[in-house]
């Protein structure tokens, strides 16, 4: 064990859950554990290893203290832009509330910490963060105005944007709902302005003329608020408006919608917040398809980095993590990267895709639909197990209410195969719209049989056990019902029923019995091919039921004479057609187990076919003229042909795996022996070879007073027959010595 492990208390069976938490407890007490010692003693595990502690490390070391979370509080200035405020920080940066000086904008400030400037990789995350931010031109994506560095300090300005975070929405409702939504009833917001956004995004009203004054939140990923912000005494009296009318006991009996229609009831209100979700779900995908066309990956989509101003706009921030070609140096090949919570399984194993990013969205809207999250483990290492391998609750078991096709989107979003999910970003818009406009979405919903196919398949053994318990519980049921119907309370019914049935298959077997003699009567009198054997089976089968009736000798005269006629019929049996070859083609020859033949064309090109499915295997190109004969090898990995026009004929061997010429030679017969090693080749001066067909060489060259005819190896033995239309004469020779034995 190296010195690195040494006196780590992890069994040697540890999974990967345990092997990270050992590691970050180490990283946490200053120590620098070695990523290759724990690949190492854990080699099953090296792969899940070398992807995951990386990551983990470098979050480690992005985690701030409090002593970085303080230094922003002394900077007052950078470059022309007065700092107000700090309104929310994340792992990356801390985001500002400022005015230009010149301009008098009002704008964010993004600032990378102190503590992360001195790492030059992070420093190009940062400038690239902005330089794709900049790069986007789209309604939905916060524009970035400038990129500036001063005296060290690196900072960028985009547009301030007034509204919350989708994480901050969702803790309000939660809040508002109490501990059904997973938060304890009486815990007070931390804006009573934000209860005004609330009303706008459950009651639809986000009217270009409401007066609303909401928490200021830039585009940033916000992990948590400033303890120092400051509202003006007119957004507090607005806020505290917001409040009174918000209150518990004080909910308006209507809400009034754009266009001044008016939902009165709370059950028309709760759907016209789910179609709310929808129209916010309809922004996040046009933005992201908008990403996807700048062949950019934005892998850290998530409520924190979704922005909801009071005119119910959405806004995608944070491209710190997005993906291209330029980031290969700024991402290694399988890092994770990104929010775990919302990452896509195939994230985990180094692989991203526009519909991983697709999969935050569909998390996304889960948790504003169910107001709970997907996977709610706390614990990293068990979160990550989560999300690789337990499928998340239906929306519509945790909320009735919840749309039936808003559902279905949503689970195709976040289906754990990639293929199964919307493929494209502008695919979910489309859904997204056909839900608003009520016209039929395409995606649909996986049926109880299907998921419970899917879910065998990613849990085979678990499934073959429950399955085996169920065939055995089955079993035990209808063998125990059926014994207690037989013995105690059916005896006499069943034997009745027998009866009937007995008296009902002999009908049917008479039936059958007339309906095989009517048929092979038709089809002796059809005149089609086959008739005389198909008549004479329907006569068998008609038979084997005379057997079982009670036949008079009429009946069985009446089949044999049928029968007689049938056999006095000339016909053939169609058997499997072979594939239709080419006019003036010819079949050579079928290998030893009858799987393939070959036939030539006029230009003596082989074609070698599968002789069950006719499916062309492959083709041997010729010499210009035809093949006449062929011959597979025994064992079935060499094919001898010979060619001849008008000129002396010429015989090849082919090796049919590398589809070269082994031998090529004048000659007239050949043959193989039967262990498929010897070749014959009987010559026109006249003289027979003996080839070695491994070797390629000749091992014995007999001269002969006629040139052979036929050639013939013995099945067992070492002998070979010659025979000679010429001389009349047949000898056959020992192969090894070449003596004429016979």
């Amino acid at each position: 064990m190296s010195e690195t492990l040494k006196g780590e208390e992890v069994p040697s069976a540890a999974t990967i859950e345990q092997l990270s938490e050992a590691y970050l407890a180490k990283l946490r007490n200053g120590a620098s554990p070695s990523i290759s010692d724990y690949a190492r003693q854990y080699p099953h595990l090296s792969a899940e290893i070398r992807d995951v502690f990386p990551t983990l490390a470098m979050l480690e070391r992005l985690r701030p203290t409090e002593v970085h979370e303080t230094a922003s509080l002394v900077i007052k200035k950078l470059g022309e832009y007065c700092i107000h405020r700090e309104i929310g920080r994340g792992g990356m940066g801390i985001v500002f509330e400022a005015v230009h000086e010149t301009l008098g904008r009002r704008v964010a400030l993004k600032m990378l910490p102190l503590h992360l400037a001195t790492d030059a990789t992070l420093v190009e995350r940062f400038h690239r963060e902005a330089k794709l931010a900049a790069r986007m031109h789209h309604t939905n994506i916060v524009p970035v105005f400038e990129i500036g560095n001063d005296e060290g300090v690196y900072f960028y300005a985009m547009q301030f944007i007034n509204g919350l975070g989708l994480d901050k929405v969702l803790t309000e409702i939660r809040r508002i709902r109490g501990p059904a939504a997973g938060q304890p009833a009486g815990v007070t917001s931390t804006s009573c302005s934000s209860q005004h956004l609330l009303q706008s995004i459950t009651g639809g009203l986000f009217a270009a003329d409401s007066v609303v004054v909401s928490k200021s939140i830039a585009a940033a990923p916000c992990t948590h608020s400033s303890a120092a912000q400051s509202q003006s005494i007119s957004a507090e009296k607005v806020a505290s408006a917001s409040c009174e009318a918000a209150a518990p006991g004080s909910h308006p009996s209507s809400v009034r919608l754009p266009g001044d229609a008016m939902v009165s009831d709370y059950s028309s209100a709760i759907q016209h917040y789910f179609r709310s979700i929808a129209r916010v779900g309809l922004q996040i995908a046009e933005a992201v398809g908008y990403i996807h066309s700048q062949n950019l990956l934005h892998r850290d989509i998530k409520p924190g980095n979704l922005l909801l101003d009071t005119q119910g706009v959405v806004w995608v921030t944070d491209l710190g993590l997005a993906h291209d070609e330029e980031s290969a140096g700024l991402t290694r090949t399988g890092d994770i990267v990104g929010t775990v919570r919302y990452m896509a399984p195939e994230r985990f194993r180094g692989q991203v895709s526009p519909r991983s990013d697709l999969y935050s969205v569909g998390l996304t809207l889960y948790e504003l639909l169910t107001l709970r999250p997907a996977f709610s483990r706390t614990d990293r290492s068990q979160l990550m197990h989560e999300i690789l391998s337990v499928d998340p609750c239906r929306p519509k078991s945790l909320d009735a209410r919840i749309p039936r096709d808003l559902e279905t989107i949503v689970l195709k979003l976040i289906d754990r195969e990639p293929e199964r999910r919307y493929q494209t970003a502008h695919a979910l818009a489309e859904d997204l719209r056909s839900f608003l406009g009520d016209r039929p979405i395409k995606a649909r919903q996986s049926s109880p049989i299907e998921r419970c196919w899917r879910w065998c398949r990613r849990n085979d053994v678990v499934a073959a056990l429950l399955a085996s318990v169920a065939s055995l519980l089955l079993v035990m049921a209808i063998g125990g019902g059926l014994a207690a119907l037989i013995f105690h309370e059916q005896a006499g019914q069943l034997t009745k029923q027998a009866e009937e049935l007995r008296r009902e298959q002999r009908q049917s077997t008479h039936r059958l019995y007339d309906a095989l003699v009517a048929q092979a009567r038709a089809t002796r009198l059809s005149g089609q091919v086959g008739q005389r054997f198909d008549s004479l089976k329907a006569l068998t089968e008609a038979t084997l039921l005379a057997s079982q009736l009670e036949s008079v000798p009429a009946q069985l005269l009446s089949l044999r004479n049928e029968a007689i006629a049938c056999m006095a019929l000339t016909d053939v049996r169609l058997a499997q057609p072979t594939q239709r070859t080419p006019p003036r083609a010819r079949i050579l020859a079928f290998d030893p187990d009858l799987t393939r033949y070959a036939w030539s064309t006029d230009g003596g090109e082989l074609h070698f076919y599968n002789s069950r499915d006719q499916h062309e295997l492959f083709t041997l190109p010729g010499p210009g003229v035809r093949a006449h004969v062929g011959e597979f090898s025994p064992d079935g990995l060499r094919f001898a042909a010979k060619y001849h026009d008008s000129g002396p004929p010429i015989v090849k061997l082919w090796n049919l795996s590398t589809k070269e010429v082994e031998w090529e030679s004048a000659g007239d017969q050949f043959a193989f022996s039967c262990d498929a090693r010897a070749f014959a080749l009987g010559q026109l001066d006249p003289e027979c070879e003996i080839i070695d067909v491994q070797q390629r060489e000749v091992i014995a060259n007999w001269p002969s007073h006629a040139r052979p005819s036929c050639l013939c190896f013995h099945p067992t033995e070492s002998r070979l027959a010659l025979g000679s239309l010429y001389s009349y004469e047949v000898q056959i020779k020992d192969v090894t010595t070449g003596e004429v034995l016979q």
